[in-house]
């Protein structure tokens, strides 16, 4: 079962908005019958990314992805190392927080390869987003997609559905600059990760070796756009 899910544009002030609605289909959490998006019913969990408080406010304009600027390094890599210590405590480690240092990350900042969320102006998530990606991709095709790692929430808004809406965030951006595909990877171990990708639409492609590491790659197929 398919649902629509609306994913807004990039606009020329590098924000996201309510305005200019492109659909991207993604396949419903559970097998519930769909409902008129932000309807909620007593005692039924939020199955539907565009039914969370996270969507609810993305669509009343309380959170913005914006690139990164310099002066905000330092928050993007509060972000990432809260995110990288507190699955590392879990025993789930993903990063090292070490990794995160802000004069590690100035590079990419000043790229415009990280993409930060506020919700109602405070920092609450970050990804960095890739137009290539050859040491995880080193097969594909240049220029047919655009690639996403370190999706990353601040822990108050954990479980408020900002996840997903940074994923889509990062879809509209790269259906904005004319690519086919939005592709991400993870460790191939991970079941409960991968869930959550396959729940945001994302369909698995392939394995991929990387040193001792197995990673499972996913994409999700964007709608054509002539813009690049």
């Amino acid at each position: 079962m398919a649902i629509p899910f609306r994913v807004y544009r990039l606009h020329t002030s590098e924000y996201y908005t309510i305005r200019d609605v492109a659909p991207i289909c993604i396949r419903a959490i559970a097998s519930q019958p769909a409902v008129p998006a932000g309807t909620l019913r007593r005692g039924v969990k939020m199955e539907y990314a565009d039914q969370s408080p996270a969507w609810a406010a993305f669509a009343q304009g309380d959170i913005k992805v914006q690139p990164a600027t310099l002066p905000e390094t330092a928050v993007v890599a509060a972000i990432l190392r809260e995110a990288a210590v507190w699955l590392e405590q879990r025993g789930m480690p993903l990063w090292q927080s070490s990794a995160f240092e802000p004069d590690r990350l100035v590079a990419d900042v000043v790229g415009g390869q990280y993409m930060l969320a506020r919700w109602h102006g405070e920092p609450a998530g970050v990804f960095k987003y890739q137009r290539e990606d050859p040491e995880i991709w080193p097969d594909a095709v240049p220029g047919e997609a655009a690639y996403i790692h370190r999706v990353a929430i601040c822990r108050r808004y954990a479980g408020s559905g900002l996840a997903a809406v940074l994923l889509h965030a990062a879809a509209t951006r790269a259906q904005r600059h004319g690519y086919r595909y939005l592709r991400l990877d993870c460790e191939a171990a991970r079941p409960r990760l991968r869930a959550v990708y396959e729940r945001c639409g994302f369909s698995y492609h392939s394995d991929h070796a990387l040193g001792a590491f197995c990673l499972a790659r996913y994409q999700l197929m964007l709608p054509l756009t002539t813009e690049r």
